[in-house]
């Protein structure tokens, strides 16, 4: 008598999760000063991502759901995701999670000065640092076109003659969208007053 034995072996089942983003409906992609980005996939099998068009192959198949957790393009909101955070991953398949943020309102930093407590205009070097750094060189000044966030004015050099740098107020803000801030910068005189004229 001849026995023959069958062998069978089951199929894995895998599939390719892709991860794209939009900015206001476009393309959206990390690069060198686009802003950083952290997300999360969560199912059969798990996966963290910091890169924006991204793709995991060999996953697999089942339901998965991507967190969004922070970061994305600078000045902008996070939307959702789409189709859905939730899809299913078929055996040689393929979903595609689109991460969607939205650009804020923007709105305008103000930097202005003072000596001894009163209004001053003039050539001063400052720096702006926040979500939109930038650099002055006189005052009154505005930035417009920033979007929100904490912001600060640190100051460099210059200002009115004879006098001394004694700080900015306030310290550091919060620029809400579409809204607006000002810094002071504050110089107290510390020459010496010209005295009458003599005959």
């Amino acid at each position: 008598m001849v026995s023959f034995t069958m062998n069978f072996v089951r199929q894995q089942a895998y599939g390719t999760i892709v991860v794209h983003a939009t900015l206001d409906g476009g393309p959206w992609q990390t690069a060198p000063g686009s802003g950083p980005i952290s997300y999360s996939i969560q199912g059969p099998s798990s996966n963290t991502g910091s890169t924006i068009p991204n793709s995991y192959t060999n996953q697999p198949a089942g339901s998965y759901i991507i967190t969004y957790e922070t970061g994305g393009p600078i000045g902008a909101t996070f939307a959702g995701a789409s189709p859905s955070t939730v899809q299913t991953l078929t055996a040689n398949g393929t979903i595609i999670f689109t991460l969607n943020f939205q650009t804020q309102s923007r709105g305008t930093v103000y930097v202005n000065a003072t000596l001894n407590g009163e209004p001053w205009s003039g050539a001063v070097n400052y720096l702006l640092t926040g979500p939109y750094p930038e650099s002055g060189n006189y005052v009154s000044n505005g930035f417009p076109n920033a979007p929100s966030g904490n912001y600060s004015v640190n100051y460099s050099s210059g200002g009115p003659s004879s006098s001394v740098f004694e700080g900015v107020s306030p310290s550091t803000q919060y620029l809400p969208a579409g809204g607006s801030i000002t810094f002071t910068l504050r110089f107290v005189f510390r020459g010496v007053m010209p005295g009458p004229l003599v005959q």
